[in-house]
């Protein structure tokens, strides 16, 4: 009998690992994530000006109405 429940024991599959929590999975959540920092990478900022310097026009037109 006992070395049945020893046999058994071997064979069954272990229970899942618990699920995180909410909070855990919270916690290595940061500003990358948000895409807060996407000016840090020196390619958004300098096409942001280029776009702003054609459409700085258009603020003198909509200013005048």
């Amino acid at each position: 009998m006992l070395t049945q429940v020893i046999c058994s024991s071997l064979f069954q599959e272990p229970p899942p690992p618990p699920r995180k929590a909410r909070a855990e999975l919270m916690k290595d959540i940061d500003a990358d994530y948000y895409g807060y920092r996407d000016e840090d990478d020196g390619i958004l900022v300098p096409l942001e000006k280029e776009i702003e310097k054609k459409v700085s026009h258009f603020d003198f037109l909509w200013v005048s109405l």
